[in-house]
């Protein structure tokens, strides 16, 4: 494991913790009533973890949008929170999850990754609450952890709030949000294979009583690689500002922006076997890809969301995701396999790729309390949007295709690039668009004893083409 040395930390606070100002302040001056966003638990998210040493919170949203305890949730249930990140240095998606029961990480090669829980593949991130899944199922490029409180994971089916999911399990990131007061921090690391990481958090407050804050957070991490010429550089930054409209109604607007580009960088894997069948022997830093060999990834979201807490224990919320993804990727792949005696039969087959998703998602929900013989018991109901196209383009200088790389010089990494022909050609395009329905009534029949009951309605449709395959569905389905 990589130590890294932490050379510089600092922490600007006017309050003596992160916690909520005194319970005396936490209350508006008019009404008397508690200030949800004064508190440790905010209305936009559930709880802050910010500030605490615990690795856990009191209750979660992800899966029900309840604020239920994990014990109250009838669903396996983890949560990473900034402490953990924080004493682990948890930076990247990646090694965040590799912590987390139940949840299998699985590296294509040394940028695209899978993730996998209960046999089958994740395939849906969500961002507060809200998200689509990925384009391919698998995430392309790594995700640095900078701007999230913490990280919520929800293993078996997320039917009811990611419809078109499936057995394995839903990841909810959930975004650092302002405080009323001034904080700050800074860091900066140093560890095995130069690996270089900057990261800067400053909390503002843009009224005198905090009712307007904002919020700003920039991380970048630089490194080389036990696996030759292969280096990652990657920076973030996140950008939000919240106010209350009254007392019990807050609206945020943020924007977040990540780039990740890698060098020497592989697309697909080594060849294991010789033709014989027998197994071939690399170094553990064996690694067939040029310098020129790289994925470079840009992530932008626009987000925001208005909160509303309507009293006697019910809240509304509103949200909107944009979120955009370009690739311009120019790829090293290899195929086949060596003969023992004349170390001949790979061969090369390199390919340069843009591509560009542009998903826009809307969420709308309500929920709360409501007493019947009796009993108080709970309810949620909600709609939700999401549209998505995905597009790529493909060039190959044929002329390069199909040479031979003898196996003794194979991992030099010296293969020249090739003159990629343009305009490329547009190999896949997609639009998928879902609407969905749903519900949850969390029945309190008797003290110890609660059943819930939910259902989600989506319409999911799709039309395009992916290689000349049509990608083109029209399904309803209710669960």
């Amino acid at each position: 494991m990589t130590a890294l040395i932490a050379l510089l930390a600092a922490t600007a606070a006017v309050s003596p913790t992160a916690s909520a100002p005194a319970a005396d302040s936490a209350r508006d001056s008019t009404t008397g009533a508690e200030d949800p966003q004064r508190t440790d638990d905010i209305i936009v998210t559930g709880q802050r973890s910010e500030g605490s040493d615990d690795y856990g919170v009191k209750n979660q949203r992800t899966a029900t949008r309840l604020p239920l305890s994990q014990r109250e949730t009838p669903q396996s249930i983890s949560v990473v929170t900034r402490a953990q990140i924080t004493d682990f240095q948890l930076n990247d998606v990646n090694a965040l999850l590799t912590t987390v029961p139940g949840i299998s990480v699985f590296a294509g090669e040394t940028d695209r990754v899978y993730y996998s829980a209960r046999g089958f593949d994740i395939q849906t991130f969500q961002i507060d609450g809200i998200g689509l899944p990925f384009s391919f199922g698998i995430q392309t490029g790594s995700l640095d952890t900078a701007i999230y409180d913490r990280i919520e994971v929800v293993r078996g089916a997320p039917g009811l709030l990611s419809p078109t999911g499936n057995p394995s399990a839903v990841i909810n990131f959930v975004r650092k949000r302002p405080y009323r007061e001034l904080k700050a921090t800074a860091s900066a690391q140093y560890g095995s294979f130069d690996a270089l990481r900057l990261d800067g958090d400053v909390s503002v407050p843009l009224t005198a009583d905090g009712s307007v804050r904002a919020r700003a957070v920039g991380a970048y991490a630089n490194s080389d690689s036990y696996i030759d010429r292969y280096r990652l550089k990657r920076w973030t930054g996140y950008g939000i500002v919240e106010a209350d409209l009254g007392p019990n109604t807050v609206i945020s607007a943020g924007y977040g922006h990540q780039d990740h580009t890698s060098r020497g960088a592989m697309w697909g894997a080594l060849p294991l076997y010789y033709t014989d069948g027998s197994r071939i022997d690399y170094k553990r830093s064996a690694n067939y890809a040029p310098d020129w060999s790289s994925w470079n990834v840009v992530d932008r979201q626009i987000f925001g969301d208005l909160t509303h807490d309507m009293g006697n224990g019910w809240t509304a919320k509103l949200s909107v995701l944009r979120k955009a993804t370009d690739e311009d990727n120019t790829l090293f792949y290899v195929y086949g396999n060596p003969d023992r005696a004349t170390g001949l039969g790979i061969a090369s087959y390199p390919g340069a790729f843009l591509g560009d998703t542009r998903n826009l998602t809307i969420d709308a929900y309500a929920g709360g309390p409501v007493d019947i013989a009796g009993r108080r018991h709970d309810v949620m109901f909600g709609v939700m949007r999401g549209a998505e196209r995905y597009r790529q383009y493909s060039s190959y200088d044929n002329a390069t295709i199909g040479v031979s790389l003898p196996l003794d010089t194979f991992l030099n990494g010296t293969f020249a690039r090739p003159n990629f022909p343009t305009p490329y050609t547009l190999s896949l395009d997609t639009n998928t668009r879902r609407e969905t329905v749903y519900g949850l009534v969390r029945l309190n029949l008797a003290d110890p004893f609660k059943v819930m009951v939910g259902g989600n309605y989506t319409h999911a449709r799709s039309e395009g083409a992916s290689y000349g395959a049509p990608t083109a569905y029209d399904h309803k389905r209710f669960s």
